[in-house]
Parts: structure tokens; sequence; C-alpha cells
């Protein structure tokens, strides 16, 4: 939520266009919700070598 507001902000000072304000925003989104992804990989990874020993 935030980082869609700091977007917003920037687009209407006329720092960056609205288009690359969308890109970021979907971007980081994206990054996000890879590294939840690995996240969950590795602690279903961490919990089967505890729970197979």
């Amino acid at each position: 939520m935030g980082l869609m507001g700091v977007l917003i902000v920037l687009a209407v000072i006329g720092n960056i266009s609205a288009g690359a304000a969308i890109v970021i925003f979907l971007a980081v989104r994206m990054l996000g919700q890879m590294y939840s992804g690995i996240s969950s990989g590795l602690m279903r990874f961490a919990r089967a070598r505890i729970n197979g020993r």
C-alpha cells in the first residue's frame, strides 16, 4: 500500500511517468511473490528434513 502511494506521488509531481509507476509497482509485486514462493519452499524443505530424521 505504501509503495503505491509513493509511486502515485512521484507520478503526480512529475518525477516518473504514470506508465513507469505502474510497471515498477507490478515488478515489485512479482518479486515479492517470487520471494514468498522461495521462502515457503525452503520452509517445507526444512520441515521435511527435520521430520525425516
